[in-house]
């Protein structure tokens, strides 16, 4: 088994995230992947998905963005990131595509909520910004004088 540090970097390849099948193109098989995940270093966040554990980094946004690189931030999370809500949202609320596969998004953890849109309508009012350190999508917060 290799280091510790060659691992995180071929996570770090992929963002941080990978999928059974990247892992085994790494050349990382089950028993590295269920030694890293004992030592702390990986967590399974649902199946197929494997994430680099980083200790600096409590926020659940990352783990989000990463699972679901489609998706654009919305209601009460938007709400909540603009500072109209000062109520911490219980579910990760997600503007997808009304196309996007709905098995992907039941999930345990992290709790997400997604709302399927008409793909032409989508980005209509799609920002940017940062979250914890992590870029995101999500929708302007406008407002007409």
């Amino acid at each position: 088994m290799h280091d510790v540090q060659y691992y995180k970097s071929i996570f770090d390849k992929y963002g941080g995230m990978m999928r059974t099948t990247q892992l085994a193109e790494e050349m990382i098989f089950y028993p590295q992947r269920e030694k890293l995940i004992a030592d702390g270093y990986v967590e399974k966040i649902r199946r197929g998905y494997y994430q680099w554990i980083n200790p600096d980094d409590f926020s659940e946004v990352g783990t989000v963005i990463r699972l679901f690189p489609d998706a654009i931030l919305c209601m009460d999370t938007a709400l909540r990131y603009y500072g109209y809500s000062d109520r911490t949202p219980g579910d990760w609320h997600l503007a997808v595509s009304k196309d996007s596969g709905k098995s992907r998004f039941k999930i345990d953890y992290p709790f997400v909520k997604p709302y399927y849109v008409e793909p032409a309508v989508l980005e209509l009012g799609l920002t940017t910004g940062t979250m914890d350190g992590h870029a995101i999508r999500i929708y302007d917060n406008y407002e007409q004088n």
